[in-house]
């Protein structure tokens, strides 16, 4: 055996710059620890958007660094994800996914992380510090976003390293979440941890994500030649290749003359498939009834169902099938040479989902352009959730379709409305290069000269490239560098618009909320998180200009809840209020909740974290008065007891109330 101090002498010799780092030990082998360098993006968090010296309480940014978190509960400093539990997918403003999803697929969050070194990975160990059991994917990629710009789109890869259902049931205790991963196929300084977290029973937090295994240039370690197609593995999600999707194509299965028939709907010099002779009782269908039934496989079935034989083949070609196209779940295949393979089948285009595709540059800005041109005309909704393919070309495209868009979803996009002179993409923030205070309590009082509410704009004039857009419906932008000025501008073009969502926003929320109540009178929710500058005149204005209002986001906005008796005329004028969260405004009082009871009798969600003015017997009248109530968070709640919350949890079982600790 030999011994694991010289082991470590030796790796001394070979890579010196590695021994400022702790070492992982397995056996007789011993293997570098790095933690993250740079938060690369991520698709949603708790916190707000963060520059250089704002804090970052619950950023995605504290992912990167060491560990800081010691005890097991709710601390500032860690990661938290924006959303848990069911709850959030039974309110007015969940959005349904735009076209079937397959079962595999169930990542609803993720977060990118960089490296220093290149390595390749033989264990990622995630520290989950506060009700662990999220993680539902782990990939890698073989180059960074920086040395993407040196490679072919299409010779980028990510390897899914381990996925797995998310757990639950685990201990209250911090956990180290090591996986066992697959062989890895090439070496990597990019990783990419995926969440779902609708089973959790409260916000899970992160410390840090450790990347352990050989330096690429160790010569024990086999090196992979990254051209090579990847092989199959235990913990990859079912084979969606390139050459899956070019059975959409036809170039395999049938001359070039015969393809031109089929896409000008002439199918009549094509014969029966001789290996399939009969498709059973699909022959007695008419095409139409063909039609309905595939509509309801999701875009990789589909492919695969073009295999079966040449009626099925031709029955999968048509377009009416790809009218609302969910490309999420495969974003990792998505690049140039896929978008020119399902271009002669997205001609009907009228819903696209492409978020979280484009990363690493796997999709060029030309070839996105040309695709939006060929493909994209009769658009009625497009999401793009933190895909950085959005640019000012794509809002262009998006303006030109005018009257006819009624749903954007641009959240967590680097690309939004920025300044004429502004990077086009928001940059990293590596460990340590903003604050990690750990009070919360001045998040809204950020005084730095370039963020008074406008986000964070300099330049003398802004670019707004969205001015023909006046049919909205649904609108999310949250985690983007709008500013005040353009939100304003695309709200008062929108008045028909039900859903605004501008959380995580360095916005002028007050501003906002008064255009909002003056021009959106049949708007159903809006969601203000961690908006600045607010007030109770805001409150006011959406009391008296959104009588349909059903679901506020007010979390960490401060402002005097007593002022005008704003959140008891909101009550009065809006009484089909399912959902608010008021998470830290921290007054209100007990006649804020009493009018809730009275007068929102259909309250399902209630959110007062931190509330210093509320005592248990509002909080059981609430509870009384509201049948369909489903979900109260009174922690930290200073005069709410953990024995008044059993009592509640106890009279009441079919609420699910929480109460958190730190």
């Amino acid at each position: 055996m030999v011994d694991r101090e010289e082991i470590r002498q030796r790796m001394a010799m070979a890579v010196p710059r590695l021994m400022d780092e702790e070492c992982f030990a397995e056996g007789d082998r011993v293997y570098p620890i790095q933690n993250a360098k740079t938060v690369v993006r991520f698709s949603s968090h708790y916190g707000r958007t963060v520059r250089a010296g704002q804090n970052s309480s619950y950023s995605a940014y504290n992912l990167a660094g060491p560990a800081g978190v010691r005890t097991y509960g709710d601390h500032t400093a860690a990661m938290v994800l924006r959303t848990y539990g069911p709850w959030w997918c039974d309110v007015p403003s969940y959005a349904q996914p735009l076209g079937p999803c397959p079962n595999w697929f169930q990542s609803e969050d993720y977060i990118e992380l960089e490296y220093r070194d290149a390595t390749f990975p033989h264990v990622v160990r995630i520290r989950e510090t506060y009700h662990p059991g999220s993680v539902v994917r782990i990939l890698a990629c073989n180059v960074t976003p920086d040395e993407a710009k040196l490679y072919s789109p299409d010779s980028i890869r990510w390897q899914v390293l381990w996925s797995g259902p998310p757990q639950k049931g685990l201990p209250s205790t911090i956990r180290q979440f090591t996986p066992e991963l697959d062989e890895p196929e090439f070496p990597t300084r990019l990783l990419r941890i995926e969440f779902n977290s609708q089973h959790m029973d409260y916000y899970t937090e992160l410390d840090c994500c450790q990347l352990i295994g050989k330096h690429a240039s160790d010569k024990e370690y086999p090196q992979v030649d990254a051209s090579l197609e990847p092989i199959a593995s235990r913990n990859s999600e079912p084979d969606v290749t390139e050459k899956l999707f070019r059975q959409l194509s036809l170039e395999d299965r049938a001359p070039v003359d015969l393809e031109q028939q089929i896409s000008a709907g002439d199918y009549s010099d094509v014969e029966a498939d001789d290996e399939y002779p009969s498709n059973g009782y699909f022959d007695d269908l008419p095409m139409e009834t063909w039609l309905k039934i595939l509509g309801y496989l999701d875009f990789e079935s589909l492919c695969t169902a073009t295999r079966v034989s040449r009626a099925f083949f031709r029955a999968c070609y048509d377009p009416f099938l790809y009218r609302h196209i969910n490309l999420q779940p495969f974003w990792t295949k998505v690049n140039n040479s896929f978008l020119e393979i399902v271009e002669p089948r997205f001609h009907f285009l009228k819903s696209l989902d492409i978020s979280w595709t484009g990363g690493c540059n796997q999709v060029s800005p030309e070839n996105f352009d040309r695709f939006l041109q060929a493909c994209c005309t009769r658009l009625t909704r497009f999401r793009a959730v933190g895909s950085p393919l959005v640019n000012e070309a794509t809002l262009i495209f998006l303006n030109g379709l005018g009257d006819q868009l009624e749903e954007l979803d641009v959240r967590s996009c680097s690309f939004f409305f920025m300044n004429p002179d502004s990077s086009s993409r928001r940059p990293a923030l590596p460990a340590g290069d903003f604050s990690d205070s750990d009070d919360d309590d001045d998040d809204n009082d950020d005084d730095d000269d370039d963020n008074d509410g406008d986000g964070g704009s300099n330049a003398k004039e802004e670019l707004f490239l969205l001015p023909q857009l006046t049919q909205l419906r649904r609108l999310n932008l949250s985690n983007t560098d709008i500013s005040t000025k353009n939100a304003v501008t695309l709200i008062q073009n929108n008045p028909l618009l039900e859903h605004i969502n501008v959380g995580s926003c360095n916005l002028d929320g007050t501003t906002i909320a008064v255009i909002v109540g003056k021009t959106c009178k049949h708007l159903k929710s809006l969601d203000l998180w961690r908006s600045l500058n607010f007030s109770s005149a805001a409150v006011v204005a959406l009391a008296k200009g959104c009588p349909e209002l059903q679901e506020l986001d007010f979390g960490w906005l401060r402002f005097d809840a007593s002022n005008d008796r704003c959140l008891q005329r909101l009550a009065e004028n809006c009484p089909h209020l399912k959902k608010i969260f008021l998470t830290a405004v921290r007054t209100e009082r007990d006649s804020d909740i009493t009018a809730f009871a009275n007068h929102c009798r259909g309250l399902e969600q209630l959110d007062l974290l931190g509330c210093n003015g509320v005592e248990p017997p509002a909080l059981h009248y609430l509870l009384s008065n509201c049948p369909n109530m489903k979900f109260l968070d009174i922690s930290f709640c200073s005069h709410v007891q953990d024995n008044h919350a059993k009592d509640l949890r106890r009279e009441f079982p079919a609420v699910s109330i929480k109460k958190s600790f730190s």
